[in-house]
């Protein structure tokens, strides 16, 4: 027998990373896809973990290689299922990248390949050795422990090829932190042979009696040292166990009361439960209850006894929700995101995976978390940028997820009040099937939305940051005892600093930007939002010395400072990437939000969707255009978004909201139809601007983007990129079909010292042809490309 095995090593750059070993008779019985081997690699044969992904007969190969053996097997039991190797095999044919970064993403959390070479005595050779050695190898050594002692390689050699030494392998596992010691009485054990004076033993003894299993660590907790413990359970007076102990992630919430369905819900969860399609997009505007749908949803699954996954954003989104599921269905529920620590995440992997957990809820890494039976794939806010992944593998989520549901035969819930413009497209054919929900589950109307257009407020002299509407807003919404959420997208005091005298900008030194000046428990730093250094602001200038230094634009903490003084009785927070460093500084200002103690919530996107507080009734936007101005073909769309959303967030409750935008922009589709809170003709808009200048999803961008140290690397490697994509078009395909552009400088031309170009590709039709295309370009080397020496190359694929 055979096994193919995925070896993880960054040194590869083949998609498969794929080879082939013969089984060893004496593991032919437990060898199975998805169990962990060690195998001799390389030239060396230096034994590396790898994960096996198939089983072959070896008389399926016409062949005489010469295989080379497992070392050994790692894994009981499997520790990924053959679903998740399919998925992640589909990860790599359809974003072109190495099978060993998807599995990745598949296996449990934590470095799965790290392993620990050691030598031991082999006992029916030992007599070759003197005293002195065999003492020496009495413990397990390690090659460099061994050359130490000998300090002669010839001799260390002899020892090894004859077998005298036998090579061991030690591989982490760390599922072990999850083990507990158990000890109770051994009722066999004569206990008159402890000693009358062993007077700690006695009292050990004494506390256990009658006791079942007891923890090690209670009795740690109650004086008992380690060494008493031990003795007792070296004596076997102690019968000693070991089981894992999981710890729950969820505090307990109070319950989360089922509520009614109106009419366009019902109808909404019937559809979705009857229909005989497997993809629904729910396009219902802000409070119109999709939140209760899913967990109806949720609750039918159970009901069949399937699982389910639930994916939010972000982690600023998991508070309420888990609030929400948890108040439901217990705390019997998984939470994956990317703020747990490795072992907290391998905590609530484990559980999954042993606890048999139906409900998984969590950030986009949770589509991979190994659940049994899975019935139901909920996204909400499947708009959202944080579902792309911007590492490798870049992924999108729903991708993914569409590929998981199809394998498990399950339902993909897509829920948005501003779907992407990608899905709703698809919505118009049988691929996804729409559902609406037109009006609020509470019966409110949407809120009153006023747009101010700023420049009409310089010419009556306001120069401030507020508008005079949203100032006086504010202050009727405190007089009411209401509470106001500002959102400003961009944290920082102010853009940048510059000199009035000659034109200077303070800018990063390793990136081609200008630093965020930031006075955050007063230091007066300008930080690199791209790499994160920082620099003094100055206070002369330091190309021509005068005392012209200035502030140009706002952020977060210019607009917290304004409102704590134009307000001073009122009870101010912002929330945004700065303030929320900390483990658990949202979830502490969503409880304050939630019980009033907060009057005015600043903040950045963070703010902006999912928060269901009642008594917020004024939602300002202190700059609409920011989003606008982004350098993609996007921004319309992301404008769009976040306004729809932050717009959202007010008259949630029994009382009307209202929402100020500010913006000098006005007469822009994207901030006139937010206002208007209509999506189809934002969308109709949208469409067209992509289908005239042939953008997603009127055509794919593949984009291919060079990173090197030198400029002539990066424009060289790509017009090789450039030129054997003209070859290769020129004699297969009508050159028609695709539109190159580059290579160009990035937005940002360096970050850290390193030039980005990019070469983009608008591929029109044919794009299965031209996927295949680049798999032969970048992994199977049928065409002569090197860019590894110079630099690296990174594939993104819209």
């Amino acid at each position: 027998m055979l096994a193919e095995v995925v070896v993880k090593s960054f040194l590869l750059s083949r998609a498969e990373n794929i080879f082939t070993y013969k089984i060893p008779k004496n593991i032919e019985e437990e060898i199975s896809v998805g169990k962990r081997v060690i195998v001799p690699f390389g030239k060396g044969n230096k034994g590396t973990v790898g994960l096996i992904i198939n089983i072959l007969d070896e008389k399926d190969f016409e062949t005489d290689i010469k295989f080379k053996e497992i070392n050994m097997l790692i894994d009981e039991k499997e520790i990924v299922s053959k679903t998740q190797i399919k998925l992640a095999k589909f990860m790599s044919e359809k974003y072109i990248t190495n099978l060993s970064y998807c599995l990745n993403c598949v296996l449990p959390p934590g470095d799965w390949s790290k392993i620990e070479e050691f030598f031991v005595l082999n006992k029916e050779k030992s007599n070759e050795l003197s005293a002195v050695e065999s003492e020496f190898f009495s413990k397990r050594k390690n090659i460099l422990e061994i050359r130490e002692f000998y300090n002669d390689d010839k001799k260390v050699n002899y020892l090894i090829e004859n077998e005298i030494l036998v090579k061991k392998y030690k591989y982490n596992n760390s599922e072990n932190k999850f083990l507990e010691k158990f000890v109770k009485l051994n009722k066999d054990f004569d206990f008159s042979k402890i000693r009358k004076n062993a007077v700690k033993q006695l009292e050990l003894l004494n506390f256990l009696k009658g006791k079942d299993f007891v923890s090690v660590k209670e009795l740690r907790e109650n004086n008992f040292t380690k060494t008493v413990i031990d003795s007792l359970i070296s004596m076997e007076a102690l019968v000693l166990t070991e089981n894992k102990i999981y710890k729950n992630s969820i505090e307990k919430t109070s319950s989360y009361k089922k509520l009614k369905l109106n009419k366009e819900q019902k109808e909404v969860l019937d559809n979705i439960l009857s229909s005989e399609n497997n993809k629904f997009l729910i396009h219902g505007i802000t409070g119109s209850g999709k939140t209760e749908i899913y967990l109806q949803l949720v609750e039918n699954m159970l009901e069949q006894g399937k699982s389910s996954i639930i994916l939010v954003p972000e982690i600023s989104l998991t508070p309420q929700t888990i609030e929400r599921f948890s108040g439901r269905f217990g705390n019997d529920i998984a939470i994956i995101h990317s703020r747990l620590t490795m072992i907290e995440k391998l905590n609530q992997w484990k559980q999954i995976q042993d606890k048999d957990i139906k409900i998984v809820v969590g950030a986009r890494s949770a589509i991979f978390s190994p659940i049994k039976n899975l019935g139901l794939v909920i996204i909400d806010e499947e708009h959202e940028s944080s579902y792309i992944s911007d590492q490798n593998p870049k992924y999108y989520t729903h991708e993914v997820a569409e590929y998981l549901v199809g394998l498990s035969d399950a339902k993909l819930v897509l829920g948005s009040a501003t779907p992407s413009v990608n899905i709703y497209e698809r919505t118009n054919s049988d691929d996804i099937k729409l559902l609406e929900l037109k009006n609020r589950a509470t019966k409110n109307s949407l809120p009153e939305v006023e747009i101010v257009d700023m420049r009409e407020e310089l010419l009556l002299g306001n120069k401030s940051i507020l508008s005079n509407s949203l100032y006086e807003e504010i202050q009727k919404t405190l007089d009411r005892k209401e509470q106001v959420i500002l959102f400003l997208n961009k944290r920082g005091r102010s853009s940048f600093v510059f000199c009035r005298s000659c034109g200077y900008v303070q800018k990063c030194d390793y990136c081609d930007i200008s630093m965020t000046y930031h006075k955050d428990n007063r230091k007066d730093v300008c930080i690199c939002h791209m790499c994160g250094r920082t620099k003094p602001k100055p206070k002369i200038c330091p190309n021509c010395f005068k005392q012209s230094i200035k502030e140009f634009g706002f952020g977060t903490e210019a607009l917290e400072e304004y409102i704590k003084n134009a307000f001073r009785d009122a009870k101010v927070c912002r929330i945004d990437a700065d303030t929320s460093k900390e483990k658990g500084v949202y979830e502490e200002v969503y409880q304050k939000m939630k019980n009033k103690e907060i009057d005015i919530l600043i903040g950045t996107q963070m703010i902006s969707k999912g928060l269901d507080f009642p008594n917020v009734t004024l939602v300002g936007v202190v700059l609409a255009d920011i989003s606008l101005n982004i350098p993609s073909f996007r921004s319309a769309e992301k404008t769009f978004q976040l306004l729809t959303q932050v717009a959202g967030r007010s008259g949630r409750g029994e009382k009307e909201g209202k929402v100020i935008i500010q913006t000098y922009k006005p007469s822009h589709y994207s901030i006139v139809n937010s206002s208007d809170h209509n999506y189809e003709e934002f969308f109709r808009e949208e469409i067209n601007f992509r289908r005239s200048f042939l953008y997603p999803p009127k055509a794919h961008i593949v984009n291919f983007q060079f990173k090197s140290k030198s400029v002539e690397n990066c424009m060289e490697e790509l017009k090789k990129i450039r030129d054997l994509i003209f070859d290769k078009f020129k004699k297969e395909i009508n050159l028609k079909n695709i539109i190159i552009l580059g290579p160009n400088p990035d937005a940002i031309k360096w970050v850290n010292m390193v030039y980005r170009y990019n070469l983009t590709i608008k591929v029109l039709e044919d794009y299965e042809v031209f996927r295949q295309f680049l798999t032969e370009l970048i992994f199977n080397k049928k065409y002569s490309f090197n860019t590894e020496k110079n630099g690296k190359l990174i594939l993104t694929i819209d």
